[in-house]
Formats: C-alpha cells, sequence, structure tokens
C-alpha cells in the first residue's frame, strides 16, 4: 500500500510510511482512514523519504479542503510532521502545503517538514 499507516493511541501518534505510487487518491483515503479510526487529533509523521511523488499545488489545495472537511466533522487536525529525504522538489512541495494550510484554512494546521524522520520525530515529541 502507498501510504501504509500505523496508529499508537497510548502516544497518540500515527506514523504513515509512503512509498510509490502514491495518487490524489491513496492521499485522500488515508486521511479518511486517519479519520475513522479516532486519531484525526493525533500528531503524525508522515514518511515520505522513499516516495518519488511530487504532488501538484491544485492537489495541495485538494488535500487542504478535505481536511478542512474532516475536521468539522472530527475537530482540530493533530500536527503533522512530514520527513523528506534527498527529494528537494518534493520538500518544497510540503513547505508550500505548510504554508497554505496556515493562510488559506478556517481551522490552522500545524505542519512541519524535515529531511529525517528522526528529526521529524523529535519536533513532534517536543510538542
Amino acid at each position: 500500500m502507498p501510504l501504509d499507516s500505523t496508529v499508537d493511541h497510548e502516544r497518540r501518534r500515527v506514523h504513515v510510511k509512503g512509498t510509490d505510487p502514491i495518487t490524489t487518491t491513496t492521499v485522500l483515503e488515508s486521511l479518511e482512514h486517519q479519520a475513522a479510526i479516532g486519531a484525526w487529533r493525533y500528531a503524525a509523521l508522515v514518511d515520505l523519504s522513499e516516495a518519488t511523488w511530487i504532488p501538484a499545488a491544485a492537489e495541495l489545495r485538494q488535500f487542504l479542503g478535505q481536511i478542512q472537511r474532516l475536521s468539522k466533522q472530527h475537530g482540530v487536525r493533530g500536527p503533522v510532521a512530514f520527513a523528506v529525504a534527498g527529494n528537494g522538489a518534493l520538500f518544497g512541495m510540503i513547505r508550500m502545503y505548510g504554508i497554505l494550510a496556515e493562510m488559506e484554512t478556517s481551522n490552522p494546521i500545524t505542519v512541519e517538514v524535515f529531511p529525517t524522520a528522526t528529526e521529524a520525530a523529535a519536533w513532534l515529541d517536543a510538542l
């Protein structure tokens, strides 16, 4: 599965490991899954270090629209830390996603991007 999730309910943490092929549909399904299992408000570490996928700006806005819809039902989305190793274009798109999440949503989402999963996890641990 392109976006494989594990949930630690005790720590209130979701870990998503992304591998190719990632599509708009798989991202939207992953968001739906997180809400359906009661982990919408949990912190999420999304490890895309093995992915070559580069989302378009229109896709980012589609994801944010889905997040807004789900947030109306399930509450504010938990903070999200992305790990993106060695893929400068993806790193940049995730940074754009974080900026859009702050500026263009009625319930701002806390998003950060890091070069490694270790750094992403450390950021989430410090929150």
